[in-house]
């Protein structure tokens, strides 16, 4: 399962395995194995990969489905799980401006909700 999922996530993103490999620190020869199945990534490799595909490391084992990401209150929804990778791909300074912004909007809707 992990090698068929490792090289759909890697034909998504449109990337090479040797493209793939350098970005990880790892050998073209690797992601190779690991597409195929003869080989599986080290624990460091397979964070190095969840970052890489800003997905959890449970959607590359198949454990569980890109729409199913874990929050406190249940599961996030997918734009909610896609407004979290993109938040940490920011810089903190880009992130607290979009927090900002998100209770700016959040207190506008709560304000007008009462009123209601």
């Amino acid at each position: 399962m992990f090698p068929a999922i490792l090289k759909s996530l890697r034909k998504q993103k449109r990337v090479t395995q040797i493209q793939l490999a350098k970005s990880l620190g790892v050998s073209p020869g690797n992601v190779g194995d690991w597409e195929t199945g003869k080989s599986y990534p080290s624990y460091q490799a397979l964070i190095a990969l969840s970052d890489f595909f800003e997905i959890s490391a449970d959607i590359l084992l198949g454990i569980r489905e890109k729409e199913e990401m874990p929050s406190a209150g249940g599961f996030l929804a997918e734009r909610e799980a896609e407004l979290i990778a993109m938040m940490r791909r920011l810089d903190d300074r880009d992130r607290n401006d979009l927090f900002d912004l998100a209770s700016l909007k959040y207190m506008r809707t709560c304000k007008d909700e009462s009123a209601s």
